[in-house]
C-alpha cells in the first residue's frame, strides 16, 4: 500500500499546480484527425459487429458508458475492471498483466521473457508460448491480456522496458507480437498489443505533479517505418485491443492524439477491436473520446484515485453525451468495438468467470480492496492452470540461450568436469523468490525484469538446482565478490553468473528508476570486476549473463582466460535445466541476439541517450530517424562487440542452392485499397435523460465508479443538449466518416502490401559432427537506382531448422513481400516501391554480419558473397562478378558516377586514383584507400569506391594502363581514347559512406542536422516534407498537398493535437497539455448546467485545471 500513499499524496497536492509545455522541434506536429472511424468494415469481424450492434442498439446509455470505463483502482479481482451490462447479458470484463504470465496470482507458469523469446529467432516457439499464456489467463477467467508488449522497440539500449518485448529491429519484433496474438487468442483470450506508441524509456514518460510527460518527437517515415510496423503486423493479425502509451508524440498526450488513433491506427491501419488507455493515461474527458479511445482504465482520474472515485469517463460520459459534448456516435462505436471483441474471441460461449484476486494471496479478502471498510469473501480458488506450460517455457529458454564465444571448443562442459561456480544470480533469491512485489529487486536468479510485465514464480529452477540434478562435482560460492578459499587448480573450469536488470518506472532498484541510469550498461553487483578476479585466479573460465539488454563486455571479454560467454537472457522459472542441457551439450545452442551488442556506449547515437530532466515538457527527438541498433552500426560504420542476429553453435552450417522467384508483379505504388464495408448504424439523437438515471434502491459502494447520474444532473444535461447554442468542437472536427487513405484498406493497412514478391528457398546443411539448429536470417539491401536513404540492410524474415543431425540438410522457405520493398513516402502518404526494376539484394546468413547468400531480384538468380554481406551501398552499374579475373582486378576511387552503367563502356572507368592488379585488396581496404591521404592518394577522400573486374583495353589519361590483350583493342585505344573494347567488364561500385565534403564538411548520406532521412524520389529538398531536416516540416504525415508551414494539417493553432509550442492554446486545442488557467464553470464536460468553456477546450479534465499528478504506476498494467 506505500504506492498507493504515495500516489494519493502526490495527487492531492497536484490541483494547484500549472504545468509548462514546452514546444516541440518545428516540424514535428500531431495533427487532427476527425472523426473516429466506425469499426465493422473489414469482413472478418462483420458477424462479431452484427452480434454486438443488435445488442448496443437495445443498450440503455448508462450501460454502454458502463462498459467502456473502469470501476476503479483496486475495485475488483483484476487489475482492471470494466462495468457490466447484466441486463443484456455481459459481465464485468476482467483485464490483467502481463507479457510473460498471469500477473500477481497463483499456480501459474512465469514464461521467459519477450526478449528471450526474441533471441529464439523461432516462429513456431513464439506461437506456442502464445497458445500456453493464453490457455493460463483463460484458466484464470481473465477477459483480456495485456500484452504482447511491441513497444518501446529497444531505441534506448538503457530502456527500462526492452525487455518485455522482442528485439530492437521492428520485423523481429512484428513475428513476435503477432505470432503470440495469435497464439493468445486461439484461445478465446483478447490481447492487448502495446504500448503504441514511441515510448522508449520509462523516467519522465507520464503526467505527474511536476510536468506533462515527455513527447517523443517522430518524423513520419521513421514512424512507420519501425516503430509503428509490429504495430500494423499485430493489427493485421487480428488484435482486438491496443493500449496507448503514456507519453507525447509530437506534442501530443497519446491518449488524446487524434492522429494517432484515429489516423494511423483504425484508418489507415483498419484496427477493428478496442483502444485502451494505459493505467491513469487519460489526461482529460472529451478530447480523449473524440480522438478515438474506447475504454478508460482503470477508470479513475489520474488526480485523486484512492478517495472520491472520481473520473473522466463513466458518469461524466453520460453526461456529455446528454449535454451534447460527445456525439453518441462516438459512444455506441466505443462499446461496439468492445463487443465485438468480445463476440470475436467467442467469449460469449461459457467462457469462466475470474476465479483469482490480483490483490492478494490469501483465500479471502475485500471483495473491494480499494475501500477502507467493505464486503468480503472468497477471492482466490486457486485454480491450476499450469497444465504443461513448463515444457513450451523451458523449450524458449533453452532455444534462447545464445552462444557469444567458445574459444578452443571449452564448451560443452564433460560429464565429470571440476567446476567452480561464482556469482549470487545462480541460486534463488535466499529472501524468497517472491519476497520482492513484481519482482522489483534482482537478488538471486534473474528471471524477468521489474514491474507490471512481471508475474510470481511457481517455482524457480535454478542453475544451481540443475547443477545438482546433473550430479555435477562443483563447489559454489554464493557471493559477488571472489572469495579467497576458492583454491584454484589448473583443472577447475570456473563458471560465472552476472546479471543486468532494469524494469517499469514506479519501482526503483538499487537506484535504477525502471531504466539502467545509474548501473548504465554495466553488469550489476560488480559483475566486471568479480569476473576479472576469476580470470586472474583460473585458466578456463564461463561466463553466463542474464540480462534485460545490451551490457558492456571491454573489461573482460578478451582475457585469455575467459573462453566462453553465454547470454542466457530472462528464462523466467526455467533457468536451470534449460541451460544445463546447452553448457553439458545435450543439444546446442541455437539462440542469436536479438539486438547489437557494442564496445562502448559511444558507439551508439547520441540521441538514443535517456533524456534527463527538463523544465516544462521534455523533449524526445528522434533524431536519429530509421538508424536504430544494427542500421545505425552499418551506417556509421561501427564495429561492434557482437553483431545483431549473433549466435554460435557446437556444430557448423552452410547455407547453399538458393532460389528465388518472382510471385507478384510490382509497381512503383500498390493497387488501390478495397473500399471500406458497412458499418452499424445507430440513432444519432441525444438519447431521453431517463437512460441516465440511477436504477431505483440501487446499492452503492464508496469509490466505485459508475456511470448513472442523479435525476437533476441528467435533466439539467439533457437541457444544455437541447439548447440552440452548440458545443465548441474542436477546430477540424467532423461527423461525417472518411472513405480511409490510400495505404489502408484492411487490418495491417491496404492487402496488396503483403503479397509476397518473391519467395525465397536456401539449404542449410549440418556440416559439423553434432546435432544442431540454424537460423537463416533475410536482409533486404535496397538498389542502387533508388535515391531514397535508406540503411544499408534490413532484416525482412527468418526461419529456424529443425535439430538436424550432423550432415543432414533442411530447405527453408523465406519471402519478401511488396512492404518489404517500399518506403513511406510522407507526400503521396503511402507505400511506394522507389525502384521497381531495380536489384534489390536479398541477403540470406546467419546473422547482419555473416551474410554469405546474395539473390538479386533483376537477375533472378543467387550466388555466394565474396564478403559477408554489404557494407556500403552500392551504386548504379553494380555486378557480382561471376568470374575470377585474378590479376585483372582493379580497385580504385571514382569522382563522378553520373554515368556509370550506361552503354558507353567508358564511363565505367575510374577517374580518381586506383590500384592495378591487385587481388588482395579486400573491401575495407579499398575504402581506406580512397578514404584517408596517402602518397598514392593524396586528396582523399573520394565519394566513390569500386573493384572492377575484366578483360578491357581501360584507356584514358587517368587511367595508364596498358590494354592487356588484343593488337585490335590496342590499336583502338590509341586511336579513340575513349572507346572500350574487350566485352567482360563488370563493376562493384559503393558510396563511401565516410566521406565527407571538402568545402562544407557536410557528410554525404549522413545528413549533419539530425534528419533521419533523405529525400523520397520526387520530393523537394528545401525543408518541404521528407528533406531530411527537422525544419520545414520534415515528416509531417500530411494526407493530402504538401504542406508550406511544418503543419501537415494546415495551420497549427487551428488543430486539437498541433503540439503548440506554447502553453496557452487560443483556438479549441483540447491537447495542449493544460493547463494554462482555469476555466470558467460552465464546462459541458465538468457536470455544470451553465455556460462554456471560455478557451474552447471541450475538456480540460476538470474545472480547476488539468491534475498533474496522479501517479499511474502503483501497480498498473503499463
Amino acid at each position: 500500500m506505500a504506492s498507493l500513499l504515495v500516489l494519493g499524496f502526490s495527487a492531492l497536492v497536484s490541483g494547484a499546480a500549472i504545468q509548462q509545455r514546452d514546444a516541440v522541434p518545428a516540424g514535428f506536429v500531431a495533427p487532427p484527425y476527425y472523426p473516429a472511424p466506425h469499426g465493422g468494415w473489414t469482413a472478418d469481424w462483420s458477424e462479431s459487429y452484427r452480434k454486438a450492434s443488435m445488442l448496443v442498439s437495445n443498450m440503455t446509455l448508462a450501460e454502454k458508458t458502463n462498459l467502456t470505463a473502469g470501476t476503479g483502482i483496486f475495485m475488483g479481482r483484476c487489475v482492471g475492471n470494466t462495468g457490466s451490462a447484466l441486463r443484456v447479458g455481459i459481465p464485468q470484463l476482467c483485464l490483467q498483466d502481463g507479457p510473460l504470465g498471469v500477473r500477481n496470482t497463483d499456480h501459474n507458469t512465469a514464461f521467459p521473457a519477450g526478449i528471450t523469446v526474441g533471441a529464439t529467432w523461432n516462429k513456431d516457439l513464439m506461437q506456442r508460448r502464445g497458445v500456453a499464456i493464453g490457455e493460463e489467463f483463460r484458466g484464470k477467467g481473465v477477459n483480456i491480456h495485456l500484452g504482447p508488449s511491441v513497444g518501446p522497440l529497444g531505441r534506448k539500449p538503457r530502456g527500462g522496458r526492452n525487455w518485455e518485448g522482442f528485439g530492437s529491429d521492428p520485423v523481429l519484433q512484428a513475428f513476435g507480437g503477432a505470432l503470440t496474438i495469435e497464439g493468445i487468442q486461439s484461445t478465446g483470450v483478447i490481447a492487448t498489443i502495446k504500448h503504441l506508441i514511441a515510448n522508449e524509456q520509462e523516467e519522465y514518460r507520464m503526467w505527474n505533479l511536476l510536468k506533462p510527460g515527455y513527447s517523443s518527437n517522430v518524423d513520419d517515415r521513421t514512424l512507420h517505418e519501425l516503430y509503428l510496423w509490429p504495430f500494423a503486423e499485430g493489427v493485421r493479425s487480428g488484435v482486438g485491443s491496443v493500449m496507448i502509451a503514456y507519453n507525447a508524440v509530437n506534442g501530443s498526450a497519446c491518449a488524446q492524439n487524434s492522429y494517432m488513433i484515429n489516423g494511423l491506427l483504425k484508418d489507415e491501419l483498419g484496427f477493428q477491436g478496442f483502444v485502451m488507455s494505459d493505467w491513469l493515461a487519460q489526461i482529460s474527458g472529451v478530447p480523449t473520446t473524440l480522438a478515438g479511445l474506447d475504454m478508460s482504465m482503470p477508470g479513475d482520474k489520474n488526480d485523486i484515485p484512492l478517495v472520491f472515485g472520481t473520473s473522466y469517463w463513466m458518469y461524466e460520459q453520460t453526461r456529455s453525451v446528454l449535454n451534447g459534448s460527445v456525439p453518441i456516435d462516438r459512444v455506441n462505436d466505443a462499446v461496439t468495438r468492445v463487443l465485438a471483441a468480445y463476440f470475436q474471441m467467442g467469449q460469449d460461449q461459457n467462457y469462466p468467470r475470474p476465479n483469482f484476486d490480483a490483490n492478494t494471496q490469501n483465500a479471502e479478502g475485500p471483495l473491494y480492496p480499494g475501500l477502507l471498510f467493505g464486503p468480503r469473501g472468497v477471492v482466490n480458488e486457486f485454480v491450476d492452470v499450469q497444465g504443461n506450460h513448463a515444457e513450451v517455457a523451458r523449450e524458449v529458454a533453452r532455444d534462447a540461450i545464445t552462444l557469444l564465444k567458445n574459444d578452443g571448443g571449452i564448451l560443452p562442459l564433460t560429464k565429470n568436469a571440476s567446476l567452480k561456480i561464482f556469482g549470487t544470480d545462480a541460486e534463488k533469491n535466499p529472501d524468497g523468490i517472491n519476497s520482492c512485489a513484481d519482482q522489483g529487486c534482482n537478488k538471486g536468479t534473474l528471471g524477468m525484469g521489474w514491474g507490471s510485465g512481471s508475474a510470481r514464480y511457481p517455482y524457480m529452477d535454478s542453475p544451481i538446482d540443475g547443477f545438482k540434478a546433473r550430479g555435477a562435482t562443483y563447489q559454489f560460492f554464493n557471493t559477488d565478490s571472489f572469495p579467497g578459499n576458492s583454491n584454484p587448480s589448473p583443472n577447475d573450469t570456473a563458471v560465472v553468473f552476472v546479471t543486468s536488470d532494469s524494469g517499469e518506472n514506479y519501482i526503483t532498484v538499487e537506484n535504477n528508476p525502471g531504466d539502467r541510469t545509474s548501473s548504465n550498461l554495466n553488469l550489476w553487483h560488480n559483475g566486471d570486476k568479480l569476473i576479472k578476479d576469476v580470470a586472474a585466479k583460473y585458466s578456463n573460465v564461463v561466463v553466463v549473463v542474464h540480462t534485460v539488454g545490451p551490457i558492456l563486455m571491454n573489461e573482460w571479454h578478451d582475457l585469455p582466460s575467459v573462453k566462453a560467454v553465454v547470454f542466457a537472457h530472462l528464462p523466467g522459472q526455467e533457468a536451470g535445466n534449460s541451460l544445463m542441457q546447452v553448457l553439458y551439450g545435450d543439444v546446442s545452442p541455437s539462440g542469436h541476439l536479438p539486438y547489437t551488442l557494442p564496445v562502448s556506449e559511444d558507439d551508439y547515437p547520441k540521441s538514443v541517450g535517456l533524456v534527463g530532466y527538463q523544465l516544462g515538457q521534455p523533449q524526445d527527438t528522434f533524431t536519429e530517424g530509421l538508424y536504430i541498433d544494427y542500421r545505425h552500426f552499418h551506417k556509421a560504420n561501427v564495429t561492434p562487440k557482437y553483431a545483431f542476429g549473433h549466435g554460435l553453435s557446437y556444430t557448423s552450417f552452410s547455407f547453399s542452392d538458393a532460389t528465388i522467384t518472382p510471385v507478384t508483379p510490382l509497381t512503383a505504388t500498390p493497387p488501390t485499397r478495397p473500399a471500406k464495408g458497412q458499418t452499424p448504424a445507430y440513432s444519432t439523437a441525444i438519447p431521453p435523460a431517463s437512460e441516465a438515471v440511477w436504477p431505483a434502491n440501487f446499492p452503492r459502494l464508496l469509490r466505485y465508479i459508475y456511470s448513472f447520474l442523479d435525476q437533476n444532473d441528467a435533466d439539467a444535461a439533457r437541457k444544455i443538449g437541447d439548447s440552440p447554442s452548440t458545443y465548441p468542437y474542436p477546430a477540424g472536427y467532423s461527423n461525417e466518416q472518411k472513405p480511409g487513405p490510400p495505404a489502408g484498406g484492411a487490418q495491417g493497412g491496404n492487402p496488396a502490401l503483403f503479397d509476397t514478391a518473391y519467395d525465397i528457398s536456401v539449404t542449410v546443411t549440418n556440416t559439423g559432427s553434432r546435432p544442431g539448429k540454424a537460423v537463416a536470417q533475410l536482409y533486404v539491401q535496397f538498389p542502387s537506382e533508388s535515391t531514397v536513404d535508406t540503411p544499408v540492410i534490413q532484416l525482412r524474415d527468418f526461419e529456424k531448422t529443425s535439430t538436424l543431425a550432423a550432415g543432414a540438410s533442411q530447405k527453408l522457405n523465406l519471402r519478401v513481400t511488396r512492404k518489404d520493398l517500399s518506403v513511406w513516402d510522407v507526400v503521396a502518404q503511402n507505400w511506394v516501391i522507389p525502384a521497381v526494376g531495380g536489384d534489390y539484394g536479398i541477403w540470406i546468413g546467419s546473422s547482419s554480419d555473416q551474410l554469405r547468400l546474395r539473390c538479386g531480384t533483376a537477375r533472378g538468380s543467387c550466388a555466394e558473397a565474396a564478403s559477408p554481406g554489404p557494407n556500403e551501398p552500392q551504386l548504379p552499374g553494380s555486378a557480382t562478378p561471376t568470374t575470377d579475373f585474378g590479376a585483372n582486378t582493379h580497385y580504385g576511387c571514382v569522382i563522378d558516377v553520373a554515368l556509370v552503367g550506361q552503354p558507353n563502356q567508358g564511363t565505367r572507368l575510374f577517374n580518381g586514383p586506383f590500384v592495378s592488379r591487385n587481388d588482395t585488396m579486400s573491401h575495407q581496404s579499398c575504402k581506406d584507400f580512397c578514404t584517408f591521404p596517402s602518397e598514392a592518394v593524396p586528396d582523399a577522400p573520394y565519394k566513390y569506391f569500386g573493384i572492377e573486374f575484366g578483360r578491357d583495353c581501360r584507356c584514358g589519361t587517368n587511367f595508364l594502363h596498358d590494354p592487356i590483350f588484343s593488337t585490335q583493342c590496342n590499336t583502338t585505344c590509341l586511336f579513340n581514347p575513349a572507346q572500350l573494347c574487350g566485352g567482360q567488364n563488370v563493376m562493384d561500385l559503393w558510396l563511401n559512406v565516410d566521406y565527407v565534403e571538402p568545402t562544407n564538411g557536410t557528410t554525404t548520406g549522413t545528413p549533419t542536422d539530425g534528419s533521419p532521412s533523405s529525400t523520397p524520389t520526387g520530393t523537394p529538398t528545401d525543408g518541404s516534407p521528407d528533406d531530411g531536416s527537422p525544419t520545414g516540416g520534415p515528416d509531417d504525415g500530411t494526407p493530402t498537398g504538401t504542406p508550406t508551414d511544418g503543419n501537415p494539417g494546415g495551420t497549427p493553432t487551428s488543430g486539437p493535437d498541433d503540439g503548440g509550442p506554447t502553453g496557452t492554446p487560443t483556438d479549441g486545442n483540447p491537447d495542449d497539455g493544460s493547463p494554462t488557467g482555469t476555466p470558467t464553470d460552465g464546462n459541458p464536460d465538468d457536470g455544470s448546467p451553465t455556460a462554456t468553456p471560455t478557451d474552447g477546450n471541450p475538456d480540460d479534465g476538470s474545472p480547476t485545471g488539468t491534475p498533474t499528478d496522479g501517479n499511474p504506476d502503483d501497480g498498473s498494467p503499463t
